[in-house]
């Protein structure tokens, strides 16, 4: 996502935290290689909806995942553990 790459994905453990199906890449079920490889395919064949997806998850990790997005969330929890003198 980082990288303007288009994603495509299997939905397990915290990918759908990272990656909104349809908007910032495709999630697919597990253990469902048809169903992976049809979205690859619809990725190769649409490159309007690369393009899009590519957009949004740069953003998204902009947003979200950056260095400066932890650093602050991390400060913020912090701030709520450790209260002021």
């Amino acid at each position: 996502m980082a990288m303007y790459i288009p994603v495509v994905a299997t939905d397990v453990g915290g990918t759908s935290e990272a990656i909104v199906d349809g908007q910032t890449g495709i999630l697919v079920p597990p253990a469902q290689p048809e169903l992976l490889a049809s979205a690859i395919e619809k990725l190769i064949n649409n490159m309007e909806l690369a393009k899009s997806l590519v957009i949004a998850a740069r953003q998204r990790v902009e947003k979200y995942f950056s260095v400066d997005s932890f650093v602050s969330h991390y400060a913020e929890v912090f701030d709520e553990l450790v209260p002021p003198k």
